[in-house]
């Protein structure tokens, strides 16, 4: 445990490589823009800092090498790959990103990332090229008009014939053949994270306790559930087994028949973030991070001075 950091985000390739995000606790407190950031590589931590706020991270394994995106509050993406870093603007346009209508989420969907923000700002490039195409055009809001909306989360499908985006008020968008189309939401609530766990089967979450599970089409249903008023940040996949972490800390696994179950991840204090590599499940919180090897979980915070 850091007295001076809080872990904010983790993100893994596999056991092997893996990367963590934090904050200075003294600097957040002080509104100061910045990051810290960990790379664990084969036992080895290496740590560096940045002068932006990260709104998300992802680790990506090319053949036998390991590269980590992170978005920052600026709608910039900075790509770290062996050793080198290079930062890309997402969209440098008027209608791109901002501090004010910044993107909040990039997930790595197929052969593609795919970056979601406020007024439904849907973007995404090439695993392996630099490079960011719109593909919002029906669904955007302008920055002319003054409603409020926004995508907190999206996954697809792995041949990325599907894609599901989530945010504010509840809104739930499909997209297909290159179209996009609303869900009938029953909820108004903030959602925040979601996930397909299984070809025809997505789970999304949010504010409220908030659980829905869906068929993929336009049909969803209410988990009831005893974890309480929580709200949910985000859901994984791993070692065949379906988690979701909530912001208080606390980790629970969706079982097959639909029942949410407390895991006993030890204390990794508020906040509280989940990413699966191949052969590893990561967990954050404001005071640690945690892993997860199939069988038992072990501390796996960074050291304060690496």
């Amino acid at each position: 445990m850091s007295k001076d950091l809080g872990y904010t985000f983790c993100s893994a390739a596999d056991s092997r490589a893996y990367f963590v995000a934090a904050v200075v606790k003294e600097l957040e407190d002080r509104d100061v823009s910045h990051a810290v950031v960990f790379e664990y590589h084969d036992g080895q931590w290496m740590r560096w800092s940045m002068r932006s706020r990260i709104r998300s991270l992802i680790a990506l394994r090319e053949l036998n090498a390991v590269s980590m995106m992170v978005l920052t509050e600026e709608g910039r993406v900075r790509v770290s790959r062996r050793g080198e870093v290079s930062d890309e603007d997402v969209d440098p346009g008027e209608e791109g990103p901002t501090r004010l209508r910044p993107l909040s989420f990039i997930r790595a969907i197929g052969s593609h990332v795919y970056a979601v923000g406020m007024q439904r700002q849907v973007y995404r490039r090439s695993l392996h090229a630099a490079g960011w195409e719109r593909i919002d055009e029906a669904i955007r809001v302008p920055r002319s008009r003054q409603d409020i909306a926004g995508l907190r989360a999206i996954d697809g499908t792995p041949d990325e014939k599907q894609l599901i985006a989530v945010g504010l008020g509840g809104e739930i968008w499909s997209w297909r053949n290159g179209q996009w189309s609303p869900h009938d939401s029953p909820t108004n609530a903030r959602l925040h994270t979601v996930r397909f766990v299984q070809p025809n089967k997505v789970v999304v979450a949010g504010a409220r306790g908030l659980v829905l599970i869906g068929d993929g089409e336009d049909r969803w249903r209410e988990l009831a559930h005893d974890a309480g008023n929580v709200t949910f940040s985000c859901i994984e996949t791993a070692f065949g087994r379906h988690f979701l972490c909530a912001e208080p800390g606390d980790v629970y696994e969706l079982t097959d028949d639909d029942r949410l179950v407390t895991v006993d991840v030890g204390w990794i204090g508020g906040g509280g973030w989940l990413d699966a590599g191949r052969d590893i499940l990561l967990a954050a919180g404001n005071e640690n991070v945690t892993a997860f090897d199939g069988a038992a979980w072990r501390d796996s915070t960074p050291p304060d001075a690496p």
